[in-house]
């Protein structure tokens, strides 16, 4: 699941940064943008922080998922 997660949030950063860049007026750019920064915000640094910092600051809850350890 958090492979996939990953996976499709990298390809939304793509195709975000490729709208952006390849865009010709303000309304194509905004929307690449929205894109870029919404798949990044929602896939890769949540996912990243849930994978690094559930093992370090609960070892005991670490196999568990988040909800059921709290």
């Amino acid at each position: 699941m958090t492979r996939r997660m990953l996976l499709v949030s990298l390809v939304m950063l793509i195709l975000g940064s490729v709208i952006a860049a390849l865009s010709q007026s303000l309304l194509p750019m905004i929307t690449g943008r929205v894109v870029f920064w919404t798949s990044a915000a929602a896939g890769v640094i949540v996912l990243a922080a849930v994978q690094v910092f559930v093992p370090e600051l609960s070892p005991i809850c670490a196999p568990r998922s988040v909800v059921r350890c709290c």
